[in-house]
């Protein structure tokens, strides 16, 4: 029996074929395997082996299967410059400092005329506390 090269439990689709190199007849029989060309930005479907040292694509059947498309030839790796990688020199937009409103609030926002028992208060935009001595 074929055996998969990762742990049974990975979900990654990258493998690595190793010092040796990989041949597919060792492989899982249900996917397909590619390896990648840098120049180009294409994975190439391996036909029996995948050379020493080297990451590869192993895709479940199950993928194309469900696409209902057959298995390609090549696959392209789409790096297009729209595509976001990370986030650089991040400036949050200056933010407008709300009028304080005058007067006196209580913490539920409504207006008082004065204050009369102790507690906290929103006075010209500050929060304070009265208290009797």
């Amino acid at each position: 029996m074929k055996t998969p090269t990762t742990d049974a439990g990975s979900t990654s689709l990258l493998l690595w074929s190793g010092a040796e190199g990989t041949k597919l007849d060792t492989l899982d029989v249900a996917s397909h395997y590619y390896t990648f060309d840098l120049e180009s930005a294409v994975f190439t479907l391996a036909n029996t082996e995948i050379p020493a040292n080297q990451t590869f694509l192993g895709v479940p059947d199950s993928v194309f299967t469900n696409a209902g498309t057959g298995v390609p030839e090549t696959i392209l790796f789409n790096n297009s410059s729209s595509i976001a990688t990370a986030i650089e020199n991040v400036q949050a937009p200056a933010l407008k400092q709300a009028a304080a409103k005058q007067g006196i609030y209580d913490l539920q926002g409504r207006r008082v005329d004065a204050i009369n028992r102790e507690g906290i208060y929103i006075f010209d935009g500050k929060k304070v506390i009265y208290r009797k001595k």
